[in-house]
């Protein structure tokens, strides 16, 4: 606490901005000029939330390939992302380019036989939609990460899982949430029981309580079906539903 010695007029004898400044410990007062803030004179806790607040979104972002789908420009509307403020510096952009891989879950299409080739994308009304640039130098980043297996009766084992990701340079050792949902209720059920060494089943309305999810609106099948979901990895912290040893409650 900072003990004023001095004594400090009346409020019926100064402006409310200079009461302000004389109650203000000097150390908070920040230097900026006018239009300019210092952002980089935050600690970094606070620039955390921030950006968890401007480029986190609520619904999973989707990536084709190496390419995203951001929310606010095409599929089912979420929350607006501002990424312009990436352009703000070079360490902002890495402390916040963390966030928006790290923090988001990503819902992930891979095509192993075009990754790198597709340019655009069709919506079911036949609608083009142009690609963005890819953001493969950023997939390292991704910690959380579903795909659609929609081959029926493919088994889909952990090695294949890690070939798959690897084609974008994703290695799935570094993901702390990685869940996979089937086409039908033969193939979860045969993945289910040769995968049981490393996937457990959880409900998507499960997921949804400890993840952003699928809009039930749109997407009612993704979001409510049956996923499994990868089991923490030595020395990882856990992925919210099951850890070794434990019963898996549905």
């Amino acid at each position: 606490m900072t003990v004023h010695t001095n004594r400090i007029p009346g409020p019926h004898c100064i402006t409310p901005q200079a009461w302000r400044a004389m109650m203000r410990p000097r150390e908070l007062t920040l230097p900026f000029s006018q239009g300019r803030f210092p952002f980089m004179i935050l600690p970094k806790e606070i620039r955390d939330l921030i950006y968890q607040e401007l480029l986190v979104a609520d619904i999973p972002l989707q990536l084709i390939n190496d390419r995203p789908l951001w929310p606010d420009l095409y599929g089912p509307p979420g929350k607006q992302l501002h990424s312009t403020i990436l352009r703000l510096s070079k360490q902002v952009h890495y402390e916040a380019s963390r966030v928006l891989y790290g923090n988001n879950t990503f819902y992930v299409s891979i095509d192993g036989g075009a990754v790198g080739s597709v340019e655009v994308v069709y919506t079911e009304d036949g609608t083009e939609i142009p690609l963005p640039p890819s953001v493969r130098r950023y997939i390292p980043l991704l910690r959380q990460v579903v795909i659609y297996s929609g081959v029926p009766s493919r088994c889909m084992t952990k090695l294949r899982c890690q070939w798959l990701l690897g084609l974008i340079e994703l290695d799935i050792k570094q993901l702390f949430f990685f869940a996979m949902l089937f086409p039908n209720w033969q193939t979860f059920r045969m993945n289910e029981q040769l995968c049981e060494y490393w996937l457990t089943p959880v409900n998507g309305r499960e997921i949804r309580q400890k993840h952003v999810w699928f809009p039930v609106k749109e997407l009612g099948k993704m979001a409510c079906a049956w996923w499994l979901v990868m089991k923490p990895q030595d020395g990882q912290r856990g992925n919210g539903f099951v850890s070794d040893g434990d019963e898996v409650v549905l």
